[in-house]
Formats: structure tokens, C-alpha cells, sequence
């Protein structure tokens, strides 16, 4: 199930990359006005936009998914397998956290790219590439 969930986002992604690029854009300026805006941005600061993202996002996944599933009428079969709804809303959410996941670390690299200079960025990871 996880496979195939994965695949589908994966393709609805190639598909609909204009979602994906509108979705980045907006991430990375929601993150550059949270650091500008922020007085003192630190990395837990970063850690906390970031799962902001995640979990906000794991709430319409579940809604979304099910609105989906049962505008293409396949809902009906979801709810006949032997595995739970609730397990089959967790892949889901898995497979989608990872897409945006991704989402987040190419809006962060973006970000620390254009703001190395202004502000002290350290999240240790970016910092091993920048010596």
C-alpha cells in the first residue's frame, strides 16, 4: 500500500508540477518573511516552521485524501480492504510528509543561499558545505 501511495504522489507530482513549484514558492516566502521578520531567528526557529508545515499539512492530507477518494469512487473500495481506514489515512499522511519534506529542505537551501550574508543561519548541516 505504502508503495503504491507513493508512487501515485509521485505522479501526481510530475503531472501537476505547477502545483508543486506554486507550493515551493510560497514556502520559501513564507520563510523569508518569518526570517526577516523575526528578530532573532535560530535554528530552533527554523525547526519550528518547518514542522508548522508538516503537521499543518497533515491535517488537510486526511480530508483531502478522502474528498479524493470519493470524488473518483474509489473510496468505497478503500473501506472494503482488510486494512483500516485510519492505517490507509497514515500512509497517506507518511507519503505526503516526505513530499513535503523535500519541499522544505529545497525552500531551505533556496533561502540560505540568498540570506547567507544577513543572517547566521545555523542548522550545522548547511554549514559543513559553506567552509
Amino acid at each position: 500500500m505504502f508503495r503504491a501511495e507513493f508512487k501515485r504522489e509521485l505522479r501526481e507530482t510530475l503531472v501537476f508540477y505547477p502545483d508543486f513549484i506554486s507550493s515551493l514558492v510560497m514556502m520559501i516566502i513564507l520563510l523569508f518573511v518569518f526570517m526577516i521578520l523575526g528578530q532573532h531567528f535560530t535554528s530552533s526557529s527554523y525547526i519550528g516552521y518547518a514542522f508548522w508545515f508538516l503537521l499543518s499539512g497533515v491535517l488537510t492530507v486526511a480530508s483531502e485524501s478522502i474528498s479524493y477518494e470519493k470524488q473518483v469512487g474509489t473510496f468505497e473500495q478503500l473501506i472494503l480492504k482488510p486494512i483500516r481506514l485510519i492505517h490507509i489515512l497514515f500512509i497517506k499522511s507518511i507519503v505526503w510528509g516526505i513530499f513535503n519534506f523535500i519541499r522544505i529542505m529545497i525552500a531551505t537551501v533556496i533561502v540560505c543561499f540568498f540570506l547567507s550574508d544577513s543572517y547566521k543561519f545555523d542548522l550545522g548541516f548547511f554549514n559543513r558545505f559553506s567552509h
